[in-house]
């Protein structure tokens, strides 16, 4: 039987950052066991393409979805230039649909969350897997949560990465009462799941389990999310 390849070998292939920050060693212990059975998975932000090509690697049965606005502005108010380049290639490279699909849908506009989620159940889609690596905004992590969790099919994984942005950078308030990290904390804590931006106890009773990793690369934190 042909070995496979580590999710850290294809991360350093295509040069994801998720290499850097540590997360594909857990990523890696987490997923490989399922690493078969796997059909679609759903990267929220995409940039320019390289964790959406390791999945498709790594998942070698797996549609691999991704969303993203394509226009380069990051939750920190950075800009990167030819932010739609992936997409271009990917609409003109017959080989890049082969096993990917990607979606022009902003995160920050719930109004757009709420119309990806009609449009995957229109579809018949759920995910065994969801990764939201977009503009790391607490407001955005923890709609994109409500609104996504439902399209986890049962005992699939939500993703909440980048959770240490959390410390600051982006639209975190003086006492972080409004941070992803106290609100994963206070679920793993004391099994209370809030959010100041939204109701979450729709989607409580579903979670299996909450686990938060913290690297010992650049101190970088991931929060997987099992499903019941």
């Amino acid at each position: 039987m042909k070995e496979k390849v580590s999710l850290q070998t294809l991360g350093s292939v295509y040069r994801t950052d998720k290499v850097s920050h540590g997360f594909c060693q857990a990523y890696d212990d987490k997923f490989n066991v399922i690493r078969d059975s796997v059909k679609d998975v759903l990267e929220i932000g995409v940039f320019f393409g390289a964790s959406i090509l390791m999945w498709r690697d790594y998942f070698e049965n797996a549609e691999i979805h991704g969303l993203d606005t394509f226009e380069g502005l990051q939750g920190n108010g950075h800009v990167f230039k030819d932010a739609d380049k992936f997409y271009k290639e990917w609409e003109n490279d017959t080989d890049l649909k082969r096993r990917i699909t990607l979606y022009k849908y902003d995160q920050g506009k719930e109004n757009d969350l709420i119309s990806f989620t009609t449009e995957m159940e229109k579809k018949g889609i759920s995910f065994d897997i969801i990764i939201d690596d977009a503009s790391h905004l607490m407001r955005d992590q923890q709609l994109t949560f409500k609104h996504m969790f439902p399209l986890i099919k049962k005992g699939g994984y939500y993703v909440i990465e980048d959770v240490h942005s959390s410390f600051g950078g982006y639209d975190v308030l003086g006492d972080m009462s409004n941070t992803t990290l106290t609100m994963i904390n206070n679920y793993v804590e004391n099994n209370e799941l809030f959010s100041i931006y939204t109701d979450l106890e729709p989607i409580k009773k579903s979670i299996k389990n909450m686990e938060l990793f913290t690297t010992s690369k650049e101190r970088s934190m991931t929060c997987i999310i099992e499903k019941k």
